[in-house]
């Protein structure tokens, strides 16, 4: 069950003596200094909805929905859709106070951004030169009946602790932290804190070694365009579709070099190395 409440001037005197319904920080005012400059100043900030969620549980909270309207560097318009709640006392598990929570949800919410920008890039410079596919929602395309394509790029993981919150900080610094306005496939992927998995699935009766071959080629097109890939993962699949495909290819890089998983690690991977990275870096 959801309940909407609503503080009015009007109903001051009641809010006085009754209190009301908190909703968290207002995370585009609070860090407007930071939107002006992630944004080159051309952004909208609507509110879309607010209101009390997990009611009755000590997670019960206040939230607010912000659609965030900007446009990219190509000249692409986006509206995106970023989220603020009131910190409460479960909450405190995870996040040590309201600005904590508020930090790491706006760099969720940039770093999202970024990846999504890139991502369009990269079907519209890069993968549609090799396999007839098309961009729709950046997820899942097919190629015919034998063919589906899926791609994600995102920023590392990391530990909501002081190194995690004095990470986020910077990065949403007004004077250099990240510019959405500015950022690209090339300056995205050449940051080592962003990841690129590309999987191609084909079914059995499929062709493997001409498709191989067109991984290959996106790969080589994806490092001659950037300039570099820091991190990326790309995996070649065939079979009937499920995540049990057994794997045709795969080349995973990390940092610039062929990664090699640590033994020392258990089911060590590509994001547990640019974690470690990350750490050792900020810590």
């Amino acid at each position: 069950m959801k309940r909407r409440t609503a503080c009015t001037a009007a109903a001051l005197s009641a809010v006085l003596l009754t209190g009301c319904q908190s909703y968290g920080t207002d995370i585009p005012a609070e860090y407007k200094d930071f939107w002006d400059y992630t944004f080159n100043g051309d952004y909208t900030v609507t509110l879309t909805e607010e209101g009390v969620i997990n009611e009755g549980t000590k997670y019960e909270k206040g939230y607010r929905y912000w659609d965030m309207t900007y446009t990219d560097k190509h000249g692409t318009a986006h509206t995106a859709q970023m989220t603020g709640a009131e910190l409460t006392d479960g909450d405190k598990e995870i996040y040590k106070n309201q600005e904590w929570y508020d930090i790491f949800s706006a760099h969720a919410f940039v770093t999202g951004q970024m990846g999504d920008i890139a991502q369009q890039e990269l079907w519209d410079e890069i993968l549609s030169d090799d396999l007839d596919v098309e961009f729709v929602e950046g997820e899942v395309i097919h190629e015919g009946e034998e063919c589906r394509l899926s791609t994600l790029i995102y920023g590392a993981q990391y530990s909501f602790d002081e190194a995690g919150y004095a990470y986020a900080e910077q990065k949403l610094s007004p004077q250099d932290g990240y510019c959405i306005a500015d950022c690209d496939l090339t300056s995205v992927l050449q940051d080592d804190e962003f990841m690129l998995v590309l999987v191609l699935s084909i079914d059995g009766t499929a062709d493997a070694a001409q498709y191989e071959e067109k991984l290959r080629a996106i790969e080589q097109e994806l490092l001659t365009y950037t300039g570099g890939v820091q991190n990326y993962q790309l995996v070649l699949k065939q079979g009937d579709g499920s995540a049990a495909d057994p794997v045709v290819y795969e080349h995973v890089v990390c940092l610039g070099e062929d990664f090699v998983p640590d033994p020392a690690v258990e089911s060590d991977s590509l994001a547990k190395a640019v974690q470690r990275h990350w750490e050792e870096k900020y810590e």
